[in-house]
Formats: C-alpha cells, sequence, structure tokens
C-alpha cells in the first residue's frame, strides 16, 4: 500500500490525504471532505471522498479572481452569487443559486425564467 501512514487512518479520521482532497478543483474534489477530526458527517451527508493511491490532485479554486487584491480575493464569489442571484427572474432559480452544489448553472431548458450570467460550470439540475 503507497499511502503515508496518517492517511491508513482515512477510513475514520480526516488525514492529511482526506483534506488535500477538500482544497482540489478537480470535479469529484468539490464539496467533499469537511471533516475536521472525525469523518463521520462526511460519510453521512455523502461528501466523503476516499482517497487514491497515486492520484495526483489539482489544487486551487475552479473560478479564479480578477485580481490579486485581498478584497477582490475574499469577496469575489460572493459578488458573483450575488450578481448571477440579482439577474435571475424567477425564485425557484434564486434559490437554486444558493442551495445548490458550487458551481451550478440553471438549464435553461427546465429554469426558462433565467438570464445567462458569465459562469464556468456544468448545467445540472439536483
Amino acid at each position: 500500500d503507497l499511502l503515508p501512514i496518517w492517511d491508513k487512518f482515512s477510513s475514520f479520521l480526516s488525514t492529511p490525504g482526506l483534506h488535500a482532497i477538500h482544497h482540489g478543483k478537480d470535479e469529484d474534489c468539490i464539496d467533499k471532505n469537511y471533516a475536521g477530526i472525525f469523518i463521520f458527517y462526511d460519510r453521512l451527508f455523502g461528501t466523503y471522498q476516499p482517497i487514491k493511491a497515486n492520484r495526483k490532485i489539482s489544487f486551487g479554486i475552479t473560478h479564479p479572481p480578477r485580481s490579486n487584491g485581498v478584497l477582490e480575493i475574499t469577496f469575489h464569489e460572493f459578488r458573483d452569487l450575488f450578481f448571477s442571484i440579482r439577474s435571475s427572474k424567477s425564485w425557484k432559480v434564486k434559490l437554486k443559486y444558493i442551495f445548490n452544489a458550487p458551481g451550478w448553472f440553471p438549464d435553461h431548458k427546465k429554469d426558462a425564467h433565467c438570464t445567462a450570467v458569465d459562469m464556468k460550470g456544468v448545467p445540472t439540475i439536483i
């Protein structure tokens, strides 16, 4: 087994390997491994992503800020979310922006009452 010693405990503890997945920007890393110590709640709520040996993780964010300014870095996601919600014409879509997974984007065939906003991500309805 090629996993570091700490990651052998990842079936019940949050380990460095699980934490690395939490910070990954790959599709299967988004919204995963929130646990601080024990991973019970990650397993309960379906946010647990196990460690795969020899896996390379791309770290970072999926929607980068426009500049390196501290205010831009801190608030760019909130600004983008605000404008997405404001541009939506139906309350259903507004609520989906708030409560669906990060990167959610309206499927205009199913949610016809919304205005497109330039965002990265695959359109899906949960």
